[in-house]
């Protein structure tokens, strides 16, 4: 079993607070199967009758995406309209629960970190839960997303981390990017990495405490190591910047001598710039 996704008791109905994120992944994983690479979102999780009418919350069906994704044309995608404030509003509220096990389940996929015993000595971050509702052009809320983050402002440099400098892009390195893009009529695409910092190897020990409402109940006392960066923390931006720099250089990139966030490579005649 995984101890990080049992939900803690909180006063909220008994609809919420019986649930297991465990069993909810499961179900949630054999309803989504066809959907691949680890989606976030998995829009073929039913909620119960009983849970939908126990919501105090508005509910909002994005009319939008169910128009433009044929797979989606026969479900409703739930999310709700309000955004809490607390732990115990989103224990409350069975969308922000579900956005809440997935941000875990990224954690578990991608081997974050590991449960241990408490270490003697040694500072244990806390960790804080923010919560934001993400919206199309038309203002219309289409997703309720739950990130998990480290106060890292409790951390001090020389004790819990020794380099937290990461490069920058200048905006004139953009400006001049995207101007020879143009001027060689050089197509550009925009990526974005999911739970970018998630994917940084930390080289440093860093041990985080367990997150409100998904304490394990039989290791209530122990912690995590983290294995990756944190959303938070003072090592994240340069642990990525290593990983996606160490990553790119190992396939013929050449990194900018003047700006370390160019990337070149040639193939012949043609150049790709990064």
């Amino acid at each position: 079993s995984n101890p990080s996704m049992n939900i803690q008791s909180t006063s909220a109905p008994s609809t919420y607070t019986n649930m297991h994120a465990e069993e909810n992944h499961n179900d949630q994983a054999e309803e989504g199967e066809q959907l691949q690479d680890d989606e976030f979102t998995n829009p073929f999780c039913a909620l119960t009758q009983e849970v939908a009418e126990s919501s105090s919350h508005n509910i909002v069906q994005t009319s939008r995406q169910l128009a433009t994704d044929p797979e989606m044309s026969t479900y409703a995608l739930i999310v709700t309209t309000t955004e809490p404030k607390i732990v115990k509003e989103a224990m409350a509220d069975l969308a922000w629960i579900e956005a809440m096990q997935e941000e875990l389940h990224q954690f578990d996929r991608l081997q974050v970190w590991e449960l241990v015993d408490k270490p003697f000595g040694k500072p244990v971050i806390k960790l804080k839960w923010l919560w934001k509702n993400k919206k199309d052009e038309d203002q219309t809320v289409i997703r309720n997303k739950a990130r998990l983050v480290g106060k890292g402002y409790a951390q001090e440099e020389g004790i819990d981390f020794e380099e937290s400098f990461t490069p920058v892009a200048c905006l004139e390195a953009v400006r001049i990017f995207i101007e020879y893009a143009a001027h060689k009529s050089f197509p550009i695409y925009q990526m974005d990495v999911k739970t970018t910092f998630l994917n940084g190897p930390l080289k440093e020990v860093v041990y985080v405490a367990q997150p409100d409402g998904f304490v394990d109940p039989n290791h209530p006392e122990k912690v995590y190591r983290l294995r990756k960066a944190l959303y938070g923390l003072k090592h994240a931006p340069r642990a990525w910047y290593d990983e996606v720099s160490k990553f790119l250089t190992s396939k013929g990139f050449t990194k900018g001598t003047i700006d370390p966030n160019l990337f070149t490579i040639r193939y012949g005649e043609d150049i790709l710039l990064v």
